[in-house]
């Protein structure tokens, strides 16, 4: 799928953010150390699929967004529980401490995870460096995905955006050149 996967970090807590694959990078990468918990934007395959396998190894917690246990359960992923993620719930791991935005457009359950303190934020497939998020699929919402585009654009302050796909970037130069972003009414 070409998606990105993302090892957070902050003391001595590490999280896994959108394991789309099953992968032995990944593995390596966790050097046989257990996540602290493994958290997912959404629920399309290259932002799930790898989960059960990180839970089979590891005892870990799972994070989601409600809206998305229909979409998980559709594509045979199975996974027993998942603990829900909710709009402005700050989702605290250990050291480290998210706010769950719920910005629904590309997907019913899709949520961006902001750091304040770093001034990072996991976007996965709302925006891409100069692109946004499908909205032909199903249980898209073109109207929606204007919504969530515009809470993106309100956010104060210099934050770096990786994405669900592709290099990280930042929301002023998307504010600038993004042509999607650049197009949007009002």
């Amino acid at each position: 799928y070409q998606s990105n996967c993302y090892l957070v970090r902050q003391d001595e807590t590490l999280i896994v953010v959108d394991p789309g694959e099953d992968a032995p990078a990944l593995r390596e990468a966790l050097g046989g150390r257990a996540p602290d918990a493994v958290v997912c934007t959404h629920a399309h395959p290259d932002h799930v699929q790898g989960v059960p396998g990180l839970l089979a190894d590891f005892t870990a917690p799972f994070f989601l967004h409600p809206a998305g246990e229909a979409l998980l359960r559709h594509l045979g992923v199975e996974v027993e529980a998942f603990t829900p993620l909710a709009e402005g719930q700050p989702l605290v791991i250990g050291a480290l401490t998210l706010e769950v935005v719920h910005v629904p457009g590309h997907s019913p359950d899709h949520v961006m995870l902001l750091h304040a303190d770093s001034g990072t934020a996991f976007v996965g497939d709302l925006v891409f460096a100069g692109s946004v998020g499908r909205v032909d699929l199903p249980g898209c919402d073109p109207a929606a995905m204007e919504r969530s585009l515009r809470r993106l654009l309100a956010l104060d302050g210099e934050w770096t955006l990786y994405p669900g796909h592709g290099p990280p970037t930042t929301l002023a130069h998307e504010r600038w050149t993004n042509p999607f972003l650049l197009q949007l009414p009002g």
